[in-house]
């Protein structure tokens, strides 16, 4: 029975590079049992691959074909990943507040026009519906905040 495999996790490219080294020569050069190598491809074993071997093993994958570091590479990935998950609320507040830096700008904009013209309806209208667009864009901003103030004690997540 073929094993479906994720991807993009470090089990699958394991399996690959000991396929396209060989399980003999990564046994050899990390001086592991050929079954303990296979155990490490297992997404569900319990053993993981070690940063001594897979040092090893991507030294020998550049060595062999010259295309880089293959198991580096993927948990390069997981940890952009991790921190992309990790610092989600970040990017957001900062995208908040440059949303409502503009929208404030905007309200008093519209709000001095309105000021220096009395009795103009149109641009006491204009005022106000800015006024309410800064009020959107903070009640969002304020969501975020509280959401991201719900996560911070949690802790980095667990890499795939």
């Amino acid at each position: 029975m073929t094993l479906e495999r994720d991807p993009l996790t470090m089990e699958n490219e394991l399996n690959l590079v000991l396929g396209e080294i060989g399980m003999e020569r990564a046994a050899a050069i990390t001086g592991r049992a050929p079954g303990y190598l296979r155990n490490l491809s297992h997404p569900d074993r319990r053993e993981q691959l070690t940063a001594r071997d897979m040092f090893l093993l991507d030294i020998e994958h550049d060595a062999r074909f010259g295309r880089g570091y293959p198991l580096f590479e993927a948990l390069g990935r997981q940890l952009q990943t991790a921190r992309a998950a990790r610092f989600a609320d970040s990017a957001a507040i900062a995208h908040h507040s440059a949303d409502l830096a503009r929208e404030n700008g905007e309200a008093i904009g519209a709000l001095i026009a309105a000021g220096f013209a009395p009795g103009d309806d149109k641009a006491l209208a204009e005022a106000l519906r800015q006024v309410e667009d800064v009020h959107r864009v903070a009640s969002a901003a304020m969501a975020t905040i509280h959401a991201a103030l719900g996560r911070t004690a949690d802790p980095p997540p667990v890499p795939p």
